[in-house]
């Protein structure tokens, strides 16, 4: 397949589409503006001013642009491409969504120039992917050749590929712990409490769909030591609230304190913050559990 891509300054949005085209097979690109070079091409993408996947046309700056999401976040270039080929690429619609939310769609909002972010401190914003390629493009001051423009586009492109397997196969993952924390879910003796047998990430899954669960118990991965964790549950993600905090006697306890108050042998740690404890073993992290809903 050979794409037209815009030539000049590069952007994340058509760098990580074409490294999701990349995936699909093999891949020529031409970076151009001309319009018959571009009509050569089997498809083209951020550029041509035109969407219509049944053409090829992948663009989305037209001034009707090329559509939004429910959420209000508008398709750029890497979005375009998503949606028509994410699901081929993961192998799986649950996968694609997963990536959609964690990856393209922040893409499409800082490309589009939607703000996802508040500004805290003044001069100060997130430094994400997008920003990493932007860097790769030659500085002002050496004033680089569409030659060594082309170039930097192929590290943009390289960098790209590498984000968005490795997004990939997180996503794949995390499908499967959400389905495991979710069976934990519905098997739990005590809705208070979720018990992993094996460490997944759970907190969005038990967040958002266990409302009555305190805390989790689970392996304390990664640990150099066969440890278990005593995990406090967050009012809502990203905050640092918990629906119920560990013991205040326990605070900031190690080793031989902590088993002292709590009567629990192998006891080992509890955060000065009181949202995690640490045992040696998972029953000693459920006797610690067991004190902590009381």
């Amino acid at each position: 397949m050979k794409v037209a891509i815009h030539s000049g300054r590069f952007h994340s949005d058509e760098a990580f589409a074409l490294a999701t085209l990349k995936m699909l097979g093999p891949v020529d690109y031409v970076r151009t503006r001309d319009e018959s070079v571009m009509q050569s091409c089997d498809m083209r993408v951020d550029v041509g001013r035109k969407y219509n996947p049944v053409t090829n046309d992948f663009d989305h700056h037209q001034p009707e642009g090329a559509g939004k999401r429910e959420n209000g976040i508008p398709y750029d270039a890497f979005g375009l491409i998503w949606k028509e080929y994410g699901a081929k690429v993961c192998d799986s619609k649950e996968v694609a969504i997963m990536v959609d939310k964690r990856l393209v769609q922040v893409m499409d909002a800082i490309d589009s120039g939607f703000d996802l972010f508040e500004q805290k401190v003044d001069g100060v914003r997130p430094f994400g992917i997008d920003k990493a390629v932007d860097d790769l493009m030659p500085s002002w001051k050496s004033n680089p050749s569409p030659e060594q423009i082309d170039k930097a586009f192929e590290s943009a492109i390289i960098l790209a590929s590498q984000v968005l397997e490795n997004v990939i196969n997180r996503a794949r993952d995390r499908v499967d712990a959400d389905n495991y924390v979710r069976n934990a879910i519905k098997n739990a003796a005590d809705e208070r409490l979720i018990i992993l047998d094996q460490y997944a990430p759970w907190e969005e899954v038990v967040v958002k769909e266990a409302p009555n669960a305190l805390f989790v118990v689970l392996p304390a991965w990664p640990s150099p030591e066969d440890d278990w964790a005593l995990k406090a549950i967050s009012v809502k993600l990203g905050s640092y609230e918990n629906r119920k905090k560990l013991p205040a006697n326990w605070a900031g306890k190690i080793n031989s304190e902590l088993a002292e108050v709590t009567g629990v042998k192998d006891a080992k740690f509890c955060h000065a913050s009181r949202f995690l404890a640490i045992a040696k073993s998972k029953e000693g992290c459920l006797q610690l559990a067991e004190l902590a809903l009381k």
